[in-house]
C-alpha cells in the first residue's frame, strides 16, 4: 500500500492579491494539523480579475511577485500544486500553473491549452459572454511534475472537456492529474461531476479538481464542489459550496488493482 494525503483549498478569490493571500495561510495552518504535504490550489487563486491582460496583479517577475507564496511553502513544508496565475511572458499573458516547493522555490510548470468561451443564458436578459480570449494567450504543450510521492499531470478548467489530454498523461504513467478550475456555477451543476468523473473512469487514475467557488465580481461566479476522485469514479472528497479546506487519504496501490479489474 502506498497511502498518501492531498489536501485542497476552495477559496473565492478577488483581484485583490493580498486579500486572497490571507485565505490560503489561514487554510495552510489547517493542513499543518494534519500534517499534510501536498496542498492543491484552484485556478487564477492569485488574483481573479475581469481582464488578466488589464490587471494591476497581472505577474510580470514571478521570483518576486509570488515570493510570498515560497515562503508560505517553506514556512509551512509543503508543496503548493496544481494553482494557476496570469503571468506575461514577452507579448503573450499566459494562464500558469506555478508549484511552489518545500525548499521555497518555484517553478513554471504548464501554460492553460484551451481557453473558455461561452454564452450564458444566450437571449435572455441575463444573457452573460465570457471570452478568455480577450484575456490570455493559450499554451501549446501539456506537461507534468515528478514529485516524491506521485508523478501529477497538469490540466486546468476548459481542458476538462478534451478528452486527449487526460488520456495523454496516462501514457506518461502520471498517477494523479489536477484539474485547477474557475468553472462557472451554471456549466458546473450541468458538467462539473460527470465530466470529472469521467476522466477518472476513462484513464484509471487520481484526479484532484479543485475549483473556485462564490461571486468573484459581477461577470463570474463559480461552482465549488473540488473533488477527490478515485481510478473507478468514486468521489472520495466534495467541499460542496463555500470557502474551505478539505482532505483524504488516497492509495495509490488502488490504480494497478482497478486497471487489473478493467483492462484497457
Amino acid at each position: 500500500m502506498k497511502k498518501i494525503k492531498l489536501g485542497v483549498i476552495q477559496i473565492c478569490s478577488y483581484e485583490n492579491a493580498i486579500e486572497n493571500q490571507k485565505k490560503i495561510e489561514l487554510y495552510l495552518k489547517e493542513a499543518l494539523k494534519e500534517g499534510i504535504k501536498y496542498i492543491f490550489l484552484p485556478e487564477v487563486f492569485y488574483s481573479l480579475s475581469k481582464n488578466a491582460r488589464k490587471s494591476e496583479n497581472l505577474v510580470t517577475d514571478p521570483q518576486v511577485q509570488l515570493q510570498f507564496y515560497c515562503e508560505l511553502a517553506k514556512k509551512y513544508d509543503v508543496y503548493l500544486i496544481g494553482g494557476t496565475v496570469a503571468v506575461k511572458e514577452g507579448d503573450k499573458v499566459l494562464n500558469q500553473v506555478i508549484h511552489f516547493y518545500p525548499d521555497g522555490s518555484l517553478k513554471p510548470i504548464y501554460n492553460k491549452n484551451h481557453l473558455f468561451s461561452c454564452i450564458i443564458n444566450k437571449g435572455l436578459e441575463n444573457e452573460q459572454i465570457i471570452d478568455e480570449n480577450q484575456s490570455y494567450d493559450p499554451g501549446n504543450l501539456l506537461a507534468s511534475d515528478s514529485l516524491p510521492d506521485f508523478k501529477l499531470g497538469l490540466s486546468v478548467c476548459f481542458d476538462l472537456r478534451y478528452s486527449h489530454v487526460y488520456k495523454y498523461y496516462r501514457e506518461q504513467n502520471c498517477e494523479i492529474v489536477s484539474i485547477s478550475s474557475a468553472f462557472t456555477k451554471i456549466t458546473g451543476a450541468a458538467h462539473w461531476h460527470t465530466l470529472v468523473r469521467a476522466r477518472a473512469i476513462e484513464n484509471q487514475y487520481f484526479i484532484v479538481a479543485t475549483n473556485q467557488w462564490g461571486i468573484h465580481n459581477d461577470k463570474m461566479e463559480t461552482y465549488g464542489h473540488s473533488l477527490i476522485v478515485n481510478p473507478w469514479g468514486e468521489v472520495l472528497l466534495d467541499l460542496g459550496e463555500g470557502e474551505k479546506f478539505g482532505f483524504c487519504e488516497i492509495d495509490l496501490s488502488e490504480i494497478e488493482k482497478f486497471r487489473d479489474a478493467i483492462q484497457m
